[in-house]
């Protein structure tokens, strides 16, 4: 456990202390998830800023909350972010819920393929890290790269070294690690990637609020399907068909070839079906869902 900042104990963390947190995972709908739940009448957000990961030391610039309203933060930095906040636990006057975004792993690694450059680019564009009009993307590379798995060296930035690193494992661990230091009652995994009608209702009751999201589920927040979409805080609704079905601008609107789905979905079926299982979550494991 850090160590707390000196003079914690004299202040009202509660009153500025996020209510919600979305922690990950990164491309699996997190953007969505956060500014669903700010969209709610009662809820504001706790920085200026979407993705705040702040520390004991740092969490005084986290903005006041307005009397009789939540807040809600969105540091995507994974369970690990939970470490920082543990000292000031103590102080609060209630208990903080957690939500982690997971999404079909094969989903999953297509979106990263498309959306983030790779130490293979020509150009890296520091320091959004996004596919550009210069990088060259394709079902069949991305099918190479899957194959060739731990021969070729793909990501050393963003904890994706390699295309046969495990993805749901990986998850699972951090999922757990996120478990045991809030609880059963104070952590929610989900899925908004897929069509959930229920996932307001669910959010709601696990937040404690009345289902009065002004956002629309239809929507899509920062899907990067075509290059002028990429950004953060970005509402893409038109082009949400193309990001939900696995089409973006950089692989010319072609979607992943079967036969890469098949690889990976069968490479992360057993940790897919442990992780829906235990956490309880609406996760496409197979292929036919």
């Amino acid at each position: 456990m850090p160590a707390c900042t000196v003079g914690w104990q004299t202040k009202n963390v509660s009153s500025f202390y996020p209510n919600f947190h979305v922690l990950g995972m990164p491309k699996c709908g997190t953007s969505y998830l956060y500014r669903l739940i700010e969209s709610h009448p009662l809820v504001q957000s706790a920085a200026k800023q979407k993705e705040y990961c702040f520390t004991a030391s740092s969490a005084e610039k986290i903005l006041p909350k307005v009397a009789s309203l939540y807040s809600i933060n969105g540091c995507i930095a994974g369970a690990g972010q939970l470490a920082q906040h543990q000292c000031l636990w103590p102080l609060l006057t209630f208990q903080p819920k957690y939500l982690i975004a997971v999404r079909d792993p094969a989903e999953y690694l297509w979106a990263r393929y498309n959306y983030w450059t790779i130490d293979i680019d020509v150009d890296l564009n520091p320091p959004t890290h996004w596919a550009t009009h210069k990088t060259y993307r394709s079902p069949e590379l991305f099918h190479e790269l899957v194959v060739a798995g731990d021969r070729v060296v793909i990501d050393t930035r963003i904890d994706m070294v390699h295309y046969a690193m495990p993805i749901v494992a990986n998850w699972r661990i951090q999922t757990q690690n996120a478990l045991d230091m809030v609880g059963e009652a104070n952590l929610l995994v989900v899925d908004t990637t897929m069509s959930d009608p229920g996932i307001t209702a669910r959010l709601a009751a696990f937040l404690g609020l009345t289902n009065a999201f002004k956002l629309s589920p239809s929507t899509t927040i920062n899907a990067g399907a075509s290059f002028k979409d990429k950004g953060d805080a970005r509402t893409a609704s038109n082009k949400s068909i193309a990001s939900r079905n696995g089409l973006y601008e950089v692989s010319a609107w072609r979607p992943m070839l079967d036969a890469t789905r098949i690889l990976i979905t069968q490479r992360e079926h057993h940790d897919c079906v442990k992780l829906a299982k235990r956490f309880s979550v609406l996760l496409r494991c197979s292929m036919r869902g």
